[in-house]
């Protein structure tokens, strides 16, 4: 039996790795206020927005990555005056060891355009993409604002965009208008949030593979960056209180080049109940990135003898 189960891992592995059957999805909060911001009261470490990447199939079947920035409105409250409330701006960075890909401004699109300019190379806020809307009212904000990343010439994955500009930051992203906490739209009309450096490691699959009072955690990586390893979070619903499951780290075994295939199990769980779970990637520096949620109930096999 313990042969079966070893086969079974290798093949949901090998599944994850080859055919890319659990697409990669990463979400980024923007938490970090502009300094003129922070001194009108916002403080640094809320989710003023976020910055979703997920894998898609461009023309000419290379992979490609679909970026999507969503202001938090629950944070942010819009106001109805002052033009359309969303994304005017956005910057990130680039990084592909074929470097005379994306060059062109025509390898990006952005859904519903209105009059919004794709900008290359630009010294804004030391972001070499950039994103702007170029009219003078703001009536073309994206709310969200979805950004989908081609080129023709090689195959793009979310850890090719997750590199920092000059002041140590991935993603930026301009909103307006709204208001926070009281504070009246005249003195915080506007302002860009960022975030800090995320983690290199290309997700490609992270499942829960549910068994007799067990659950057990399989991921894949298409590539890790001065990986330290990872950590498991686990909840009983998925908006609940996340705990570590593992006592120790586990130990990374990708590289810049080459990927990896993990397991965990979280044994001793009840069956016939709903299990969710965080993964949790950090690196060498402790900075860490956070994967999921993916749930699984545990349940008697038939069949299957203890």
């Amino acid at each position: 039996m313990k042969q079966i189960k070893a086969v079974f891992i290798v093949i949901v592995l090998s599944l994850l790795v080859a055919t890319n059957l659990y697409a990669f999805d990463s979400i980024t909060d923007l938490t970090i206020p502009n300094s003129t911001s922070q001194a009108l009261g916002l403080p640094v470490g809320l989710p003023y927005a976020t910055v979703e990447q997920t894998d898609i199939v461009c023309p000419g079947s290379t992979t490609g990555v679909r970026m999507v920035v969503t202001p938090n409105q629950s944070i942010l409250v819009p106001v109805p005056t002052g033009g359309s409330y969303g994304v005017q701006e956005f910057g990130f960075n680039y990084s592909n060891s074929n470097s005379g890909c994306l060059n062109d401004v025509s390898d990006l699109t952005i859904t519903k355009p209105g009059h919004w300019t794709i900008k290359n190379n630009s010294t804004i806020d030391g972001f070499g993409r950039y994103l702007v809307d170029e009219s003078n009212n703001g009536q073309y904000r994206q709310d969200p604002l979805t950004i989908d990343i081609c080129a023709a010439c090689s195959d793009l994955s979310p850890a090719n965009f997750l590199v920092t500009n000059t002041a140590g930051y991935v993603f930026a992203a301009h909103i307006a208008p709204f208001t926070y906490d009281g504070i009246p739209q005249q003195t915080l009309n506007s302002s860009f949030f960022a975030t800090q450096n995320q983690t290199l490691v290309e997700l490609i699959g992270f499942e829960a593979i549910p068994g007799r009072n067990k659950v057990t955690l399989i991921w894949a990586t298409g590539s890790e960056v001065d990986n330290a390893g990872f950590n498991i979070y686990r909840a009983g619903s998925a908006d609940g209180e996340y705990v570590q499951i593992n006592k120790a780290l586990i130990t990374a075994e990708g590289s810049p080049t080459a990927g990896a295939g993990y397991t965990f199990t979280d044994a001793g769980v009840q069956n016939r109940k709903t299990y969710y779970y965080q993964l949790e990637d950090v690196d060498l520096s402790g900075n860490s990135t956070m994967h999921g949620p993916v749930s699984a109930a545990p349940r008697l096999l038939r069949g299957v003898k203890r």
